[in-house]
């Protein structure tokens, strides 16, 4: 089941930012980083909300943390909003514009 990063994770040389969806690793690495607080499993919910470039649907990018929303917007090279109505509305006119 992939998970969230909610900080930087490394492996096998590739950098995945917090607030990152990360496929790659092992159950085993995946159980490690959510025991050590550093993940968290998506609900499977959540997980079908992805698009095929795994950017989240506006309704997923609204139920993330704020600072799993400032990760987010950052790793698209966006300058965080103040505020979570800010950080959505930035989300929905990316993702109008990216797709």
């Amino acid at each position: 089941m992939p998970i969230i990063s909610k900080w930087n994770i490394q492996h096998d040389g590739e950098l995945f930012p917090a607030g990152t969806i990360v496929h790659v690793l092992s159950k085993d690495e995946e159980q490690e980083l959510v025991d050590n607080g550093q993940a968290e499993f998506i609900n499977m919910d959540l997980e079908q909300t992805l698009h095929e470039d795994d950017s989240l649907s506006v309704e997923a990018f609204t139920k993330l943390s704020a600072a799993e929303q400032k990760a987010e917007l950052e790793k698209y090279g966006m300058t965080p909003g103040a505020n979570g109505s800010e950080r959505i509305e930035q989300y929905t006119v990316w993702l109008e514009q990216g797709l």
